[in-house]
């Protein structure tokens, strides 16, 4: 008779952002300040630093170790930041970095899908082009955020999707990722159904051309989602 083996890891199991030493280690020093500030997080703090007025709160959807509160507080955007990310291993380097500051209760491993609830900003950098798809995260965001959402992802004129064996994690069983594309008049028509207008932002990072991550592709855009 066979034996029947079932758990419920399964999800831990296909993380491939928890099977990349290198990748916490890259999240860890810039949550310590060590590493430099990635050029896209100094961009998104800027672009928000106009929306975010005195007393808003901003959730960092896929946080990793939380870094992105460093380039708004260097840019003296006062906001109630909270972050959540799915890699509880990126959340454990966060709160040791943050130590005993206001930002240690509030960096949460969760999945976006898990989370409910209200917040003036929502925001998520690099993240939905390593999902299955946009459109229930993005949903989430939209139904959250009072006031915007801004997402920097790879966005052209067709949509590309991707399921491809990560090259770039540590040895052992090879594991596939989500490296797409999105439609950038698709995404911009779903964020319209629920009554926000959007502006694309160019890239500064990109320059507006393609760049390659992981071996593919990427198109990025900044598109900043305000409620009407």
């Amino acid at each position: 008779m066979t034996k029947t083996d079932l758990r419920q890891d399964g999800w831990d199991l296909a993380n491939t952002w928890g099977q990349s030493a290198a990748t916490l280690e890259l999240y860890r020093g810039r949550a310590n300040g060590v590493e430099p500030e990635m050029i896209c997080s100094g961009q998104a703090a800027e672009i928000l630093s106009s929306e975010i007025s005195p007393g808003d709160s901003l959730l960092d959807v896929g946080c990793a170790a939380g870094h992105f509160r460093t380039a708004l507080e260097s840019r003296g955007v006062a906001v109630s930041y909270y972050g959540i990310d799915p890699t509880e291993s990126f959340i454990e380097a966060g709160r040791a970095a943050a130590g005993t500051c206001e930002l240690a209760p509030w960096l949460q491993a969760m999945r976006i899908e898990d989370l409910a609830g209200t917040v003036d900003h929502a925001v998520s950098i690099n993240v939905l082009s390593y999902l299955d798809n946009y459109h229930r995260p993005l949903e989430r965001m939209l139904q959250m955020a009072r006031k915007t959402v801004l997402i920097r992802e790879s966005l052209d004129r067709e949509a590309v999707y991707r399921y491809v064996e990560d090259r770039f994690l540590d040895p052992g069983p090879a594991a596939r990722v989500y490296v797409n594309t999105y439609g950038l008049d698709d995404v911009r028509a779903f964020v319209h159904g629920y009554d926000f207008e959007t502006t694309v932002i160019a890239d500064r990072f990109s320059g507006g051309g393609a760049t390659e991550s992981i071996g593919y592709p990427h198109y990025w855009k900044f598109l900043l989602c305000r409620r009407r």
